[in-house]
């Protein structure tokens, strides 16, 4: 079960049951996200290259924020490592994602990619409809909260391949630090609670993000790395934002 819990608006969002108001839990892609799928690649080749790789790239080619959640994938055989080989002509980017996830596809492990507000998000089915309705619950206490710095926009890239080819992730706690710097924002974290659900100082992560909300870089990023059955309480109590966790 996710519950997203926002402070100050007193919002709980719970994915098992429906808004009481019947609001959308399937945040619509933007402008951006949607031109960026139907955009169409003259000519793409790559031969037996990770999956992780081949997605970065495609994201990369098409100015499209690509967020992979690697957690729920792994519970299904999926792999960061698996060998994924294309070679396609004029073809929609959709289609071509697409084709490249259809190589790792089994009849009990099928992933799946959509758009979700400023980025592309690839899961399992019951993985993206976390994500979704998390996300919609944020943007839903940003437009409520408009001097919440939640709903600032942010370009990073923690990603330490610059710094040495075999790391890519780094530790959880230097990415708070690191968008707390970037959005001048206090950010508070239980760090016993996030431990509970599987959420530590030294959790790898990797992002690659291109005029992407703090709030929803949050949710991704805790959506992506914790337990299933986790539930996280993101809230700005006017000061600072403060990030705990319950299973």
């Amino acid at each position: 079960m996710a519950i997203l819990w926002v402070i100050g608006t007193f919002v709980m969002h719970d994915v098992s049951a429906a808004d009481d108001d019947g609001a959308s839990t399937q945040p619509e892609p933007s402008t951006r996200v949607l031109a960026g799928l139907d955009k169409r690649l003259p000519a793409l080749t790559f031969k037996e290259i990770g999956l992780s790789d081949g997605l970065d790239f495609l994201g990369d080619i098409a100015g499209l924020n690509m967020i992979v959640d690697w957690r729920s994938l792994n519970t299904v055989g999926i792999r960061r490592d698996m060998p994924v080989s294309l070679q396609v002509h004029d073809r929609r980017l959709s289609c071509v994602i697409k084709l490249t996830l259809t190589q790792v596809s089994s009849p009990t492990s099928r992933p799946a990619f959509v758009g979700v507000a400023d980025a592309v998000v690839v899961s399992t089915e019951n993985g993206l409809r976390r994500i979704q309705h998390d996300v919609q619950a944020m943007l839903d206490m940003v437009t409520k909260e408009k001097d919440s710095p939640l709903g600032k926009q942010l370009s990073l890239n923690y990603d330490l391949r610059n710094h040495s080819p075999s790391v890519v992730e780094g530790p959880f706690s230097g990415f708070i630090d690191l968008v707390s710097n970037i959005s001048g924002t206090t950010i508070n974290v239980n760090w016993n609670a996030l431990d509970k659900v599987g959420i530590k100082k030294d959790t790898k992560v990797s992002i690659q993000a291109n005029d992407l909300s703090l709030g929803q870089m949050l949710v991704f990023v805790l959506d992506t790395k914790s337990d299933r059955d986790a539930s996280f309480q993101i809230g700005w109590d006017g000061k600072a934002i403060n990030i705990t966790a319950t299973k």
